[in-house]
């Protein structure tokens, strides 16, 4: 997370996000983004494991 603030619920648990912040989920995974009032900037970025 670059700026602003999230929080993102998803496979039962919740986590919030602010600056500095870093966040994994799996691929396919369902789930729910909430942003803050004023937006928020992140990176995105997925790999896919080979095995």
């Amino acid at each position: 997370m670059l700026s602003g603030a999230m929080t993102i619920s998803g496979g039962g648990q919740v986590q919030r996000c602010g600056p500095g912040d870093v966040f994994v989920m799996h691929l396919g995974e369902t789930h729910r983004e909430e942003v803050g009032a004023d937006g928020c900037t992140y990176l995105y970025g997925s790999r896919q494991i080979s095995g």
